[in-house]
Parts: C-alpha cells; structure tokens; sequence
C-alpha cells in the first residue's frame, strides 16, 4: 500500500489501522457457513528513503516486528530493527560452519524426583561455544536453525552425542535416563525414526533409558503425522514425553 497526500498528513499508523478494521470485518463466501476473518500484520515505512527498494526493504523488516508482535498489528520501521536483522545474519552465517567446527557442546541438567529428592536422570542442552561471542543460549538460536533447516543434521548430532554419552554412563554400571528435546522440524520429516534408531544402534544405548521430549506446540503442528512417526519412535523402545 502507497499512502501520499492526505494519507500520510494524516499519519501512517492511522492508514493502516483502517486497513486492519476493514480486514477484521467477518465475510461469507456463497456456499459456505461460516464466515472468514482475515487478519494482517503491517510494516509501515515513511519517506526518508534514497530508492523506493530501500521503503520496501524497511517495511518488510517491520512485517517481521509485527507478526512477532502478534496478529491484527502495525509497526513502524525504526533504524534499530535493521540492526536486529543483520545480527540475525550474521547468526545464521556462522551457524552454517559451528557443526563443522565442533563449536556445539551438550549439558545434562540433572533432574530429581520431587516426593523424594531421588535422581532420576538428566536432560541433555544444547549450547553454542561460538569463536568470539562466547558460549550462546539456545534461544539466541535455535530459531535460526530451524529457519535455516540446519537444525535436522544439528539435531541429528544431539540424537548422537546423547546417546553416546548416555551408553558410557552404562557402560559404567550408571543406568541414567536421557532426555533428549525434539524440534517440530524434526518431527515433520519420517527421517527422525531413522535418526533415533541409528543413534541407539551406533552408541548401544538401552532405548528404555532414552526419553525424547516434545513441547505442546511440537505436537499439535501435524497431529497425525506427529500420532503416526511417535508411534514408530515408541516401537523403537523409547520414551516419549
């Protein structure tokens, strides 16, 4: 939308707010029931710009703001959302090397039963030792991973280096459950069966003592599939939680 004139004297954020109140109003399509609501996410960009690709470019970075700020919302560009964009890739640029260079380490948090104090087992989480930022969070992340789809081979390597570990532990005498996150990225694809059963037979970790843990969200992108490949993963011998 090209707002000039009056639209803009007006306000940007006004113009759009009407664009969103017109969207918001239920319509029927002949043949139907039951009426649509659309809803939208607006960036807004004001003049200033050099070329009309550089307004495109900036509004779209504020599309972005606003759909993360949820549905039926406008946001207006500011110079700091650029900033914000080029650290994401930036991100994702040396995401594309960390596997490789060995900079991904896991942590196993250890988990306790709480009517007892009892040890129960451990959860493994995935860090990022990056070259000069340090050791990076999970939610500074993964998101980019899975974006990008690196998250399959990077989660392909948990499945692995837990599972290992986990086969040391038994090997040991130590009978440990480890638990073991799976993105809805992973959960979308059948290779995720195939990942799970080659961690286990190249490690020989007692798939009893393996959990693999979904997030609601995880589990209700696709229920059928996500029904269908869990109950492959359970016939594998795991956990699921």
């Amino acid at each position: 939308v090209l707002a000039e004139g009056a639209s803009v004297a007006a306000g940007a954020e006004v113009v759009a707010q009407r664009i969103l109140d017109v969207l918001g109003t239920p319509f029927e399509i002949t043949g139907s029931d039951t009426p649509l609501v659309v809803t939208a996410s607006i960036g807004i960009a004001e003049d200033g710009r050099a070329t009309p690709d550089e307004l495109l470019r900036d509004a779209d970075i504020a599309l972005y703001q606003a759909k993360a700020a949820g549905k039926k919302c406008a946001v207006v560009f500011v110079p700091a959302m650029q900033g914000a964009v080029d650290d994401t890739r930036h991100l994702e640029m040396d995401l594309n090397v960390a596997l490789e260079a060995n900079q991904f380490f896991l942590l196993y948090q250890p988990t306790f039963d709480l009517s007892s104090g009892s040890f129960t087992g451990v959860e493994a989480l995935l860090r990022w030792r990056h070259p000069t930022r340090g050791v990076i969070q999970p939610d500074d992340f993964i998101p980019a991973l899975e974006a990008s789809g690196l998250i399959m081979p990077v989660g392909r390597w948990v499945l692995e280096e837990a599972c290992r570990q986990g086969a040391a532990w038994q090997r040991q005498g130590h009978h440990v459950t480890v638990s073991i996150n799976v993105s809805a990225k992973q959960l979308e694809r059948d290779q995720i069966v195939v990942d799970v059963h080659d961690a286990l037979t190249n490690s020989g970790f007692d798939p009893s003592l393996c959990v693999l843990e979904l997030t609601e969200t995880t589990l209700m992108q696709n229920v059928d599939d996500t029904v269908g490949r869990l109950t492959l993963l359970k016939a594998l011998g795991v956990r699921v939680a």
